[in-house]
């Protein structure tokens, strides 16, 4: 939609008021190119900053070269060492808890890499898998109750906990 025809600060949907649910276009008097320039290059100062400020690595082409192979490696591997079925039951789970998924890529391609896989690996040998590193990683929730005592010092009550 046009922002010219809108007045300053109108709803960019219904061009009458300011709206909390759409974007309020810029007023006519910036040109929208200009804006979009000037955001766009504070976008990327901040972006500098933040990744100046927390050693982002993911500047080093080397280190992304080197990481993009290990993904193609990893990948490769996980093709050969899974069935369809299997792969997709793995891409879902990568989805929902990512630390599940690749806590299961590395089991199998150790497992691949010392031979011990007589095959591809099917959807229930996956589960299996599965369940095998979830009880390995199960975290205990433990639940400690401590009994409070009344006790009754100088005409007041006060609450004890119990040694």
């Amino acid at each position: 939609m046009d922002w010219r025809g809108l007045g300053q600060g109108a709803c960019a949907l219904c061009s009458k008021r300011p709206c909390r649910l759409s974007r309020v276009v810029p007023p006519p008097s910036l040109p929208r190119a200009m804006a979009d320039e000037e955001l766009e290059a504070l976008r990327k100062q901040r972006l500098t900053e933040l990744q100046a400020k927390h050693g982002d690595p993911s500047g080093d082409p080397a280190q992304q070269e080197a990481k993009q192979r290990e993904s193609e490696m990893r990948n490769s591997i996980l093709a050969q060492v899974l069935d369809q079925a299997a792969r997709a039951r793995l891409s879902n789970l990568a989805l929902v808890k990512p630390e599940k998924a690749k806590a299961v890529e590395n089991y199998l391609i150790q497992m691949a890499r010392f031979g011990q896989l007589g095959g591809k690996v099917s959807e229930q040998g996956l589960i299996e898998i599965l369940e095998k590193v979830s009880q390995q990683t199960e975290k205990k929730t433990t639940v400690k109750k401590r009994l409070l005592l009344l006790k009754a010092d100088s005409g007041f009550q006060t609450l004890v906990p119990r040694a």
